[in-house]
């Protein structure tokens, strides 16, 4: 009974985790209809496009999810000790992977060893969830969430992105600038460094309108790691984005609610974006063989463990 208790505790907090399968399935849709929208040398079908969607959500299946973390290993040179199995007290002991960059170098290469760019769609459908989770806090710095069970990280499963990329994303030269001339030379790098993207993005300040004492974006997400491998919410352990109104540490806020849109909307654009140069990317190299693969695209802990040997 004490197991399917806990069974059914994690799978009903794991549903609400990373960014709502909602918003992976919009961000990777925008990216692709962003770079058509550019006149980029990219073109996919309906049925294709479908592929790349559900292995990005694929990746969000619930025990693929306790087996391999979405949560980046620490940045070089920072010190930081990697995400610990232990702090998910709950289920600690089915955690395979408590990071992801062993499995995406897995997933680049086995993607790359795809002559055909139809070929490797599930393998860059299936890479591109990790990009996405970059764009988010939670994620980057890393933060354990959901915090408590059912307790969806607030910018996660921000439900107010717009449905299209249009509305967020208009096709600027600028914009397709920054896709056409983007270059990725090495993907763990590149995802490295859209990581410090997300991170920067925390010291910028809430705007002239916030009122309380730290009025920058690390209020919300600290980066302050613990042993453990993990950071905390900034406000007292607390999540609360897009709240008008909270207290930290004895101190009142009030924040606009624009404020929240706008920081959602950027952190929408450059998973957009990212997303898109990894496509183009895939799409102009040049692949090894025509060889047929059996890969595979989602993880499981045979697989998972035959990684952490290889990689």
């Amino acid at each position: 009974m004490r197991i399917i208790i806990l069974l059914l505790l994690v799978l009903f907090s794991f549903q609400a985790s990373a960014y709502s399968k909602t918003n992976h399935k919009k961000i990777t849709e925008a990216a692709v209809d962003l770079v058509q929208r550019c006149e980029l040398p990219m073109s996919l079908s309906e049925s294709q496009l479908d592929t790349l969607v559900e292995l990005n959500l694929g990746q969000d299946g619930v025990f693929k999810k306790m087996r391999l973390w979405h949560f980046p290993a620490p940045l070089a040179g920072s010190g930081d000790p990697a995400p610990q199995k232990q702090r998910a007290w709950l289920y600690g002991k089915l955690v395979t992977e408590t990071t992801f960059d062993r499995w995406v170098k897995y997933l680049d290469e086995q993607v790359k060893k795809e002559a055909a760019f139809e070929q490797r769609l599930p393998g860059i459908g299936a890479l591109l969830h990790y990009v996405q989770d970059l764009a988010v806090p939670a994620h980057a710095v890393p933060i354990f969430h959901p915090s408590r069970i059912a307790n969806a990280d607030r910018l996660d499963s921000w439900k107010k992105l717009a449905a299209k990329g249009q509305a967020l994303l208009p096709s600027t030269q600028k914009i397709c600038e920054t896709i056409s001339s983007g270059k990725v030379d090495d993907v763990i790098e590149f995802l490295s460094q859209f990581r410090k993207l997300t991170l920067k993005s925390l010291r910028k300040p809430l705007g002239s309108d916030c009122q309380g004492v730290s009025c920058t974006w690390s209020r919300y997400w600290s980066q302050e790691v613990s042993d453990n491998g993990f950071a905390d919410y900034g406000c007292g352990g607390k999540d609360v984005f897009g709240k008008k109104e909270f207290k930290c540490e004895g101190e009142k806020y009030k924040v606009k609610p624009e404020l929240y849109e706008a920081f959602a909307a950027d952190r929408f654009k450059d998973a957009v974006i990212a997303s898109a140069q990894i496509l183009l990317y895939y799409y102009a190299y040049e692949g090894e063989s025509n060889k047929a693969q059996e890969t595979q695209w989602l993880p499981n802990k045979q697989l998972l463990e035959w990684v952490q040997k290889n990689y």
